[in-house]
């Protein structure tokens, strides 16, 4: 009966996530068209949150209905319509006196501002949020100098704060570029030679390994998160064997053959057990290529922390944009190996998985839950402007077509792609819903 009730709780936890994030994003997509319509001088005469019957509206003193509706799925924005077949005269392209302000009237290049405004402001929305975690936590510095040490019972360290690591085993450190590719290169003994700076003089001090089993952070929908498993536990033993790095327990799960591991997990003074069965992802190697990998879902973490920089806006700005293409080309790459049949379509997530992802999110925290808004509303910029009919992207092809013939696509033309783009997407939500709900 409680797991039951739990599992409702759970699901209607989720369901609630879903539906804010949903919200969000869909307001930041719809107002871009919105504002950047006004401004182009296109009328609209509704602009609704989800669809269905109206539950709340309220007409602006510039005509515009705002309304919010029952189905949370999604949202629009009606702008005055006219129809018409006008010719695409160079005058048109660029006029944007549009006299009778409605959104078939404007010029192609007023349309195709308004078209491309909502996945442009899906970006900005996504750009503001990295900007604010980069300026609150900060990036690390070049050195490779201890800021904070974890303390964890089963081992025991020499190092202290503010030490600058020089070398490991002999290995110079110089960056931290270096010091991470050093742990790629080979595995380390339990026991490692540190050689530091401390207070201007280098001494050499005996260590645990710098990766040890932390849990950096937990995957979300992954093996970890279903077992339980939180940041900061450090992982002692799997399956009684002792476990003295991440690139070790990386091995061990590795080399499982399907079947459940039990983690000896220190968490808080306590010591307990935790069953995961490792899950079998498509994962994407150093070069872009997927591989098959067992995976239970963790990033691993230091025993210590680095010394971080307060980095200025510009700073913060090129990080932001370097991790919004690399969201962008990480999902082209994902989509392009799954239309290739490199991938299995389980790794497609319908609004089931979402759902559940944005939940898990904000059960760990604002700050996950925030950072999923950011992931998702890349996505859903991105998508929209794919060369489908019924999305952003389809409209813009419509518009390159009146462009090249000097003329309005016809009706039946762009009734006839709508309906085929509207196939499509139908197919890709079932085959996602499917991945939901039959993938593992």
């Amino acid at each position: 009966m409680s797991e039951g009730i739990a599992f409702i709780a759970n699901g209607s936890f989720s369901l609630v996530s879903f539906i804010v994030a949903l919200s969000i994003i869909v307001f930041i997509h719809e107002f871009g068209h919105y504002i950047v319509g006004r401004w182009c001088g296109i009328d609209a005469e509704v602009f609704s949150i989800g669809f269905g019957p109206v539950l709340l509206s309220r007409k602006d003193k510039h005509g515009t209905m705002w309304q919010i509706a029952l189905l949370p799925l999604g949202g629009f924005v009606k702008f005055s319509r006219e129809e018409t077949n006008c010719q695409a005269t160079k005058e048109n392209f660029v006029n944007f006196n549009n006299n009778d302000h409605t959104f078939d009237g404007a010029s192609v290049l007023a349309r195709t501002l308004t078209v491309l405004a909502g996945p442009f402001a899906n970006f900005i929305l996504t750009f503001l949020i990295l900007i604010v975690f980069v300026l609150i936590n900060g990036v690390s510095s070049e050195k490779v100098q201890i800021d904070k040490i974890n303390e964890y019972p089963f081992f025991s360290q020499n190092l202290r704060v503010n030490d600058t690591i020089l070398s490991i085993n002999g290995q110079s450190t110089p960056d931290l570029n270096t010091f991470f590719d050093l742990f790629r290169d080979y595995s380390l003994d339990k026991e490692v030679k540190y050689t530091v700076d401390r207070d201007g003089i280098e001494q050499t001090v005996i260590g645990p390994h710098p990766f040890q089993a932390i849990v950096g952070s937990v995957s979300l929908r992954s093996a970890a998160s279903a077992s339980g498993l939180r940041q900061g536990d450090l992982i002692v033993k799997v399956n009684e064997a002792e476990i003295f790095s991440f690139l070790q327990l990386q091995r061990v799960v590795n080399d499982t053959n399907n079947y459940p591991l039990i983690l000896n997990i220190w968490r808080d003074g306590e010591v307990f057990d935790i069953f995961v069965t490792p899950k079998v992802v498509d994962y994407p190697d150093a070069n872009g290529e997927f591989v098959k990998r067992k995976l239970i879902g963790i990033t691993g973490g230091f025993f210590f922390e680095f010394k971080k920089e307060k980095p200025n806006l510009f700073e913060a700005s090129k990080i932001a944009v370097n991790q919004i293409v690399s969201i962008i080309s990480g999902s082209l790459n994902g989509i392009k190996n799954i239309l290739i049949g490199a991938i299995s379509t389980c790794n497609l997530q319908g609004p089931i998985g979402i759902a559940s992802t944005a939940g898990e999110a904000a059960q760990q925290g604002l700050a996950s839950f925030v950072w999923i808004i950011a992931v998702l509303s890349t996505a859903i910029g991105m998508l929209n402007l794919f060369p489908i009919p019924m999305l952003d992207g389809g409209h813009l092809v419509f518009f390159g077509i009146e462009v090249l013939t000097r003329k309005k696509p016809t009706e039946k033309l762009i009734r006839g792609l709508s309906l085929f783009g509207l196939g499509l997407l139908l197919a890709l939500m079932l085959t996602a819903i499917s991945s939901d709900l039959f993938c593992p």
